[in-house]
């Protein structure tokens, strides 16, 4: 089923569902709730209450509650919950909260570390007593245009973070125009030898400045990017093939040179990245990684097959400069060498 029409159909099952849960009698047990522990329910109209009951009724069934600190969450708890959420959704053409899946709930007021930037440099911590909050949660593997132009999250982390390294990527240009408070980007992207890769993480991470700033000295240009590869590694130039290209009189550009592997100064680079990164390494973890385990199946080409494998061998391939294109070749593989060692069995030519 296409993808558009599984959305329709889910789309269309989810509202049947809250069509039933709507009609469904409301509890009277649920009713004595409200009226011992929400005095606002008896003074609304008949006609707001039962649509807040269908609204309860939906929100109960679509949310799920935690008890934290060892608290027991009760019947009693969670329609009364139910009920003040539901309040602010009535006489409103909107979805029942689409992105709240969980409701943690503590017994009393809890404390939370905060991090705060001062400016300069300067970052303060401090504990902060609060009654409740909220987060917009959405885990997506493969994020549309309408995720990467939700601006509205105060979280975002990034698992697989090389993904967005390109500069002109539908995700990485998506993903570094989102512009949330606190920012995490996981990778296992070696820094020593894909170092520009990790050019564009490191930015966004920071807060993805237009202008340099202290922390990060590079702004948000294609060009700085070169900039900072030039600034940390070492650069390899084909001298050869560049005075060849100035004898035939043509333009010598990037091309004939290119970033090797080794950082130029492992201590500056630390000092840039040290403030940002939170390296983990693997007795760190305590966990061994999964052991990679590999099974090649080779299967019998058919007729067609064998007849374009073996043009691929025969073929004499050039590149643009009419010099052998060595890349390109096929080399000789299990069914060529299959068919040659039948042939030499049966008694015919090897040929």
């Amino acid at each position: 089923m296409p993808v558009l029409g599984r959305n329709v159909v889910g789309t269309m099952r989810k509202k049947q569902q809250r069509q039933k849960l709507k009609a469904a009698p409301f509890p009277s047990h649920w009713s004595s709730i409200l009226e011992d522990h929400f005095p606002l329910y008896a003074w609304l109209p008949d006609e707001d209450r039962k649509e807040l009951q269908g609204l309860i009724q939906v929100f109960l069934a679509e949310k799920r509650f935690e008890g934290c600190g060892g608290l027991e969450i009760t019947e009693e708890m969670k329609v009364y919950i139910a009920a003040q959420a539901c309040l602010l959704l009535l006489h409103r053409e909107t979805d029942c909260y689409p992105s709240l899946r969980s409701i943690l709930v503590y017994s009393s007021t809890y404390s939370v570390r905060t991090t705060r930037h001062l400016g300069a440099g300067v970052m303060e911590e401090r504990q902060e007593s609060r009654l409740g909050e909220a987060w917009d949660i959405k885990c997506v593997f493969s994020p549309s245009p309408a995720d990467l132009c939700y601006n509205a999250f105060d979280c975002v982390v990034i698992d697989e973070g090389v993904k967005m390294k390109g500069e002109e990527t539908l995700v990485g240009r998506g993903v570094r125009s989102m512009t949330p408070r606190f920012r995490l980007v996981l990778t296992a992207t070696p820094v020593k030898n894909r170092l520009p890769d990790i050019f564009r993480l490191a930015w966004w991470a920071v807060g993805g400045k237009a202008e340099a700033t202290p922390i990060f000295p590079y702004r948000d240009e294609s060009a700085e990017r070169d900039r900072f590869a030039a600034t940390f590694m070492v650069t390899e130039r084909n001298l050869t093939q560049e005075e060849e290209a100035k004898a035939e009189g043509k333009k010598v550009g990037r091309r004939f040179r290119k970033f090797t592997a080794e950082v130029c100064n492992v201590h500056r680079l630390w000092k840039l990245f040290g403030p940002i990164i939170l390296r983990r390494r693997k007795q760190d973890t305590g966990i061994d990684i999964v052991p990679k385990i590999r099974r090649v199946i080779r299967c019998e080409m058919g007729t067609l097959q064998k007849k374009v494998y073996e043009c691929h061998l025969r073929a004499d391939y050039r590149d643009v400069n009419g010099r052998p294109a060595i890349g390109a070749q096929l080399a000789p593989g299990p069914a060529h060498c299959r068919r040659r060692s039948v042939q030499r069995s049966s008694g015919r030519p090897a040929g």
